[in-house]
Parts: C-alpha cells; structure tokens; sequence
C-alpha cells in the first residue's frame, strides 16, 4: 500500500468513506433507483435478443449516438455477473470514478507548496451520492464521474497526457452528450493558457469530442415537446435539491456542504479560471432547456454544477486551520453518507418486497406496470417505478410498459411486428381509457395503488404492500 497515501489524513478518512459506501451497495438486496431496472432489462433483452419472445418484439440500434456507454458496460458486466451485481458494480463504479477524479483534480490544483489532499476534496461524497444516481441517469453518472479527470488533464501538456484526454472527452460523448459539453467546457477553461502552443494542443485533444458533440446537435430532433421550466430550475438551484436524494436532515447536510465551499471561495478569490467555470456552469444550467421527448430532467442532471465547479476553484485554497476544515468536511462527507445509507435502506426492502411479488408471475409473462401512488418517502426518486422490470428479468418476460424501445437514444427498439402504446400515457391519472389499449398486449397486471380499477379477463392472485398481481383468467403459464 501507498505510504503517502497512509500518512494523509483526508486521503484515509477518504478510503473509509468509500468502504462503507461499497459495503453498504453490497449488502443491499436490490440497490433502489428510479430508471435502473429498466437499463438492466434492456442490457438483458439485448443479451438473450436471438431467443424468444424477444427475437420477434426487439432489434437492436446500435447507432452512433450519446447514452451508449451505461448499456454496453451493463451487458458486459451482465455477460459474467448476476444482473443484480452487474448494476451493483455499475454504481461502485460510477461513484468511486467521480470521486476519485475530485480527489485527483483538487490535489492538481491545490497550493503548490503542499503535496496533500485539500480536506474540501471530501466534499465530493454528497455530489457523488446526489439525485441523478438515484434517479438511475447511469450513462449520465458514467459521463459526469470522467468531468474531474478531464478537468485535471486539461492543463497538463505532456504529449501522453494529450492523448488520454481525446480519449476520455471522446468516451464522455459516448456516455452522455450533457456531460461532455460540460467536461469540455470546463476544460477549456481550466486549461486556458496565454502559451499558444499549449492553446492548440488542448485544441487538438478536445477536437474529436466537440466535433461529435456538434455533429450530434445540430442533428437533434426540434419538437414541441422541448421546455423550460422556471419554477423546477428555482427548485434545484436554490433549495439545491438535487444534492441529496432523500428529503429529511439530508437538506441541512446540503446547506452546510454549500457554506463551506462558498466560505472558502470567498476567503482566496484567486482562482479566476475556477471561478469563470462555475460561471459557466451556472449559464448551462440556466439557459439549456429543463426537458423534452429525448432529455427529460436536464436541470436535475446539471443543478450540482455550479456549486461543484467552486469546490474545484476552493480547492487552491490554504486553510489557516487545516485540522478544523478537516473535521467539518468530515463531518459533513460521513453525515450525508449516512443519511443517504438509511434512506437507501429503506428503499431497498421496498423494492426487495415488490420483485418477491415474482412468485406469483407466470415465466414468460407480459407485463404491464401501473402506478398511481406516486414516488415512497423519504426518496426523491421513485424506485418502484420501473420495477417490474425486474420481475420480466427473472421470468424471462416481456415489459410492455419499458420507455426506452419508445426512444431513439438507447440501443433497444421495438420491432416493426410489434405494435406497443407509448408508455409515457400512463404517468398521467390513471383511467379505464387508458389503459384499455395496454391490456390486448398484457396478460399480467403488476398494479401499485390502494384502490384498483376492476379490468374484467384478470383475476387477483396476490396483494402485498398496495402492489396488486393480476393474471389474465385461463393463463397457461400462471404458476399454481
């Protein structure tokens, strides 16, 4: 082991933090996120897409486009691990990568006399552990855990050190197109230099990236659907709320982690390329549009931006009391890891009771998911959104209610043969009407409310925490 590493106290209290991180994702049951089972079903779908039912409902789409990187690492993950450990790894990794990139970038840009870990760099925990993980945005948290290695090589000139950056601004884009703009924007930033030789070859290593970035751009799809929401963007960037992913004292971790880095901001300015990049930051989250057909919840996605950029530009700063910021960030890092744990907690045993609901599924079923009460307290997310797509997992079904074949950014799309409504119908209020199209496809219900709608054909054949198993009456499969 490291001895440099044994002899920082940030750096150990950092290691301990993450241990109890990854020892809490691994003694979970299911690890609770809103969109996650339906990126493992499509990883597992386009796994098993030659065999049926899956060969004449599904092709795939492998075409060049951004969201691509969450897919392919779950199905290679998928290709040696159960599927639950597969998207188990692919959080360890998402969140570990983000942090230690802001370990790495605060340690490059931190006072050069001093060869240590800045105590701020511990505040990437509660940006680690935010909203958009939770949310299962995981070819976002891919993208969005390459950012602080970007930013740390975009000042860096060694010839090798140019060719990792095309490589990791180029594998961002494939993760997710909002995360490259950011990494490449901050990177033109942080790198800046009046040297013109330095100037051309960051030029030079961001090319490639911001090429594909425009590429892709100016070919997106403009429709109605695209919009700004002013009341959301006040939400996020004021209240902060996409910091923390369970409501309760989480908050007052949030107020407390955002003191601190203004604090230190405040007390050295010196840093004006940090500073012009938490600018920017704040101009992105501001103008780009908070959602549309094919980028839904993108205020959520950069809201921490801003706030992390300035723990970035406080990073330089020398604290005249190092032991006290030590233990303050400390403080704050384990008391948002802690509250972020319980929540997880909790929601893991929901989520572990909706997929036991699978006893009841027939192997092979078609499903389709309803769900009218809305996202469980304290999460901010609704973990049992999509679950059924853990349930179509292990009985090697169908989820007729799965968005993304609806969609053009992700790799599953529905085969010309098959003829599913657009999920998205479903999230309003929940009538006969609307769901009577769903129902000729479905011959399993997996129904979330505390009052049902009678649909004549189904019978009820198991009801436990307001979740309601409906199979179609005479269905062959149905496990007796």
């Amino acid at each position: 082991m490291n001895r440099s590493y044994l002899r920082d106290p940030t750096d150990v209290i950092l290691g301990i933090l993450l241990a109890g991180w990854c020892a809490l994702i691994f003694s979970l049951g299911y690890f609770p996120t809103q969109d996650g089972p339906s990126h493992v079903y499509n990883a597992f779908v386009l796994s098993n897409l030659s065999a049926p039912p899956y060969s004449t409902i599904y092709e795939s789409a492998w075409t060049l486009v951004p969201n691509l990187a969450g897919t392919a690492l779950l199905i290679a993950l998928g290709s040696f691990l159960p599927w639950m450990l597969a998207e188990k790894t692919l959080v360890m990794l998402c969140s570990i990568g983000f942090v230690l990139g802001t370990r790495y970038l605060c340690r490059s840009r931190g006072p050069a006399l001093e060869q240590r870990t800045p105590p701020i760099a511990l505040l990437a925990i509660p940006f680690a552990l935010s909203a958009p993980l939770f949310y299962g945005f995981y070819s976002y948290n891919i993208g969005l855990a390459l950012v602080p290695w970007i930013w740390a090589l975009a000042p860096k000139t060694a010839p090798t050190t140019r060719i990792g950056l095309a490589a990791l601004c180029t594998l961002c884009w494939f993760a997710h197109a909002a995360a490259c703009m950011v990494a490449i924007i901050g990177a033109v930033i942080l790198g800046y230099s009046r040297h013109w030789r330095h100037l051309s070859s960051l030029t030079l290593s961001l090319l490639p990236a911001a090429l594909l970035l425009g590429w892709y751009a100016l070919g997106f799809p403009a429709d109605e659907s695209v919009y700004w929401d002013p009341e959301r963007l006040a939400e996020y960037g004021v209240l902060g709320r996409a910091l923390f992913a369970f409501d309760g004292w989480l908050e007052w971790v949030g107020v407390g982690c955002a003191a601190i880095i203004i604090r230190s901001v405040i007390a050295n300015r010196t840093d004006t390329l940090g500073l012009l990049n938490a600018a920017a930051m704040c101009g992105l989250f501001v103008v780009l549009p908070d959602g549309g057909s094919e980028h839904w919840f993108l205020s959520l996605r950069l809201s921490m931006l801003p706030l992390f950029a300035l723990l970035v530009a406080a990073s330089n700063v020398r604290s005249s009391r190092p032991p006290a910021m030590l233990g303050v960030c400390s403080v704050i890092a384990a008391a948002h890891l802690l509250g972020t744990a319980l929540g997880c907690i909790e929601a893991s045993k929901e989520l572990d009771n909706y997929v036991e609901l699978e006893a009841h599924v027939p192997d092979g079923a078609y499903i389709l998911s309803l769900d009218d009460l809305g996202t469980p307290a304290p999460s901010r997310s609704n973990h049992l959104l999509h679950a059924s797509a853990w349930l179509a997992v292990h009985r090697v079904g169908v989820d007729i209610t799965n968005y993304e074949p609806h969609r053009k950014h992700f790799q599953l799309r529905l085969s010309r043969f098959a003829g599913y409504p657009e999920p998205n119908q479903l999230m309003d209020t929940l009538t006969s009407d609307i769901v009577k199209p769903f129902l000729r496809y479905s011959d399993t219900i997996i129904y979330r409310t505390a009052k049902p709608l009678q649909f004549p054909g189904y019978d009820a054949h198991e009801t436990a925490n307001d979740v309601h198993v409906l199979v179609k009456k005479n269905c062959k499969r149905h496990p007796h």
